[in-house]
């Protein structure tokens, strides 16, 4: 993988090192180059954010759908982790699509919440304080329920987590309707 790395790195510089300077030619050949890293090595930060950086402008929905692709250790994340989460949830909340989400319905979503997760995990839950704002504004309290309860180790129905969301007026779901996995 580290050379494959190495010669996608060669071939960015022989390209101009601009990322926004590239066709899209020369854009999409980069990206397989990565790509072939990330089949070698599925852990790869470096080449997952460099698949990340090529498509962010020219398509940043397929670059969000490499972020989660990325298999990020939710059991215990680390720094890598978190910047993989952090980059996926920004991107993927870019725009207002986020409103419209359906908790039980989206793979997105569920990408997004188990990404927030992991950044308030491995730093705090003041990191996500702005996506927390955005999905209370558009209403997706339910998430917002199984987030803050994954992020802080406890069960749904425990009563630190009832009161919290009584305070936030967040409606919690039922345990048989969960969607992240219960705390461990």
């Amino acid at each position: 993988a580290g050379a494959r790395l190495g010669t996608a790195k060669c071939m960015s510089e022989r390209a101009g090192g601009d990322v926004s300077s590239y066709s899209d030619e020369v854009r999409e050949k980069l990206v397989v180059a990565y790509q072939a890293v990330v089949d070698l090595d599925r852990r790869d930060v470096e080449a997952y954010m460099r698949i990340g950086e090529l498509l962010e402008f020219s398509d940043p929905a397929r670059s969000a759908v490499t972020y989660r692709m990325y298999p990020l250790n939710l059991a215990a994340p680390d720094k890598d982790d978190a910047f993989i989460a952090g980059e996926l949830v920004r991107l993927s909340m870019r725009g207002k699509d986020y409103q419209k989400w359906k908790w039980q319905e989206s793979d997105e979503f569920l990408s997004v919440a188990q990404g927030l997760v992991v950044m308030a995990s491995v730093q705090s839950l003041d990191v996500i304080s702005n996506y927390v704002d955005k999905l209370e504004a558009a209403d997706q309290t339910t998430a917002l329920c199984e987030i803050y309860a994954k992020v802080n180790k406890r069960e749904i129905d425990n009563q630190t987590m009832v009161d919290f969301f009584q305070r936030k007026a967040w409606i919690a779901p039922k345990k048989d309707a969960l969607r992240l996995s219960p705390p461990g």
